[in-house]
């Protein structure tokens, strides 16, 4: 007698163990239920914020809003799909945008300035790596490295704002073809994700480790 102790997807059923309709609505709700919350918030503040909400320049505020946020997410959830979950991201990306600000007010030049910015999120990365991969417990680690990373960027900004960056308009407040740039670098960013993910050899050992946890065959497995 077999016994069915878990099924993470509808696709892995095979028609003769197909689940009651009742279990893969439950199982879709989980799998999609983000996206569907998603729909239905905009749905209702379409209603409950007409004429103001449903706008071009709302929907323009809300890309730029989420690009932002995307971008922090992306970086979390490639450290979740192995297994750990990165709470130092904020503090890197505090520290990276101070190390840059200041570069800039020096007189660096832009790209020499926001590679700086990018070798400072690499050392990090390599340091946490590294401290976690000798024994310590990840959330620890970051947690703490957060801690450091804050107070960090305060002293290099001497706790004050680091505003007047005219240089890094292009990549912040400027609009392409009505779109604001953050938009663009969050496409790039998961383009490059997807790339990595899909085929690359660490990609894939990435991305196959998430499936295992959640009772999915890797790309190498399936038939």
């Amino acid at each position: 007698m077999a016994l069915v102790t878990r099924a993470d997807t509808v696709s892995q059923l095979s028609p003769n163990n197909a689940l009651p309709w009742k279990i893969r609505g439950l199982l879709l709700i989980r799998d999609q239920g983000l996206l569907a919350l998603f729909i239905a918030i905009i749905i209702v503040f379409a209603f409950w914020g007409a004429p103001y909400f449903l706008t071009l320049p709302t929907a323009i505020s809300i890309l730029n809003a989420a690009a932002i946020a995307s971008i922090f997410a992306a970086g979390v959830a490639v450290g979740i799909m192995t297994g750990v979950l990165d709470l130092s991201v904020p503090g890197t990306a505090a520290l990276a945008g101070v190390v840059t600000g200041r570069l800039l007010q020096e007189g660096l030049p832009v790209g020499a300035a926001i590679m700086c910015g990018l070798l400072v999120g690499l050392v990090v990365g390599l340091v946490n790596a590294v401290v976690v991969l000798r024994g310590f417990n990840p959330l620890i680690v970051t947690i703490a490295m957060l801690s450091v990373l804050s107070g960090a960027s305060l002293l290099i900004a001497g706790s004050y704002n680091i505003s007047g960056l005219t240089q890094l308009v292009f990549m912040g407040t400027r609009t392409y073809f009505g779109i604001p740039a953050p938009v663009y670098i969050a496409v790039v960013l998961f383009i490059i994700l997807t790339v990595f993910l899909k085929f690359t050899r660490g990609g894939d050992t990435s991305a196959g480790r998430w499936r295992q946890r959640r009772g999915r065959p890797s790309r190498r497995h399936r038939g």
